[in-house]
């Protein structure tokens, strides 16, 4: 119902006071200024009218508010002299709905709450996700960039043999057209070569036929 002992022991030393100007929180609807917690078994003070004939009606948990006027017939938020204490039913009842609608509200934001931190989390490992792949995608880059320089250097080396192959192809189609001269030129040599060796032979057989007709001659000669 009504704050603990020490409290209550604070509320009952501000009304000890003379003037109750120790008194620093406003009136609430739902809290007891005296016991600090939400207010039950609402007591509604019906106090000395003022100028405008109007009584204060400040709400207290019963037990607190009579422990308050045990020191003090005043009320503890305005100082006007209590004439009677109302047991606020009313108020009882919209507490009580105003209390269930606060334990929803307060359902309410430890779900919202909880779903804050869902949504924090998420967006950790959004970010821890973000960095790898920004990761991931520096170091495509990277590769991306050694792959590309060492393709230019392939197609330096790639021109630099197709340069040196057209300088060979070249070299091995000079030496073709030598290999053709020198082969006709060859040939040509082998054909002189063959008719004076025709031309010898012949020389060789006339000799050969003189020789036997001298031979001949001379054993004609001697019979």
């Amino acid at each position: 119902m009504a704050g603990n002992a020490s409290e209550k022991g604070k509320a009952e030393d501000v009304l000890g006071s003379v003037d109750g100007s120790a008194i620093l929180r406003e009136p609430s609807y739902t809290e007891c200024i005296l016991c600090y917690s939400t207010i039950t078994d609402v007591a509604c003070l019906v106090t000395q009218p003022d100028d405008g004939h109007n009584v204060c009606r400040h709400n207290f948990c019963f037990e607190c508010l009579g422990q308050a006027l045990s020191h003090k017939k005043n009320c503890p938020v305005c100082q006007r002299q209590v004439l009677k204490i109302d047991r606020n039913e009313l108020a009882n009842d919209l507490l009580g709905d105003l209390l269930k609608r606060n334990e929803v509200l307060r359902e309410m934001k430890q779900a919202m709450v909880k779903k804050d931190g869902l949504v924090k989390s998420i967006r950790e490992e959004h970010g821890i996700e973000m960095t790898r792949w920004k990761r991931e995608n520096n170091r495509l880059k990277e590769t991306s960039r050694e792959k590309t320089t060492e393709i230019g250097q392939l197609k330096t080396q790639a021109q630099d043999h197709a340069s040196r192959a057209g300088r060979l192809e070249k070299q091995a189609a000079d030496l073709e057209l030598e290999l053709r001269q020198v082969r006709t030129a060859f040939k040509k040599e082998l054909g002189e070569l063959s008719a004076s060796l025709a031309g010898a032979q012949g020389t060789v057989r006339e000799q050969q036929l003189e020789l036997e007709e001298w031979k001949r001659t001379s054993q004609e000669r001697e019979a």
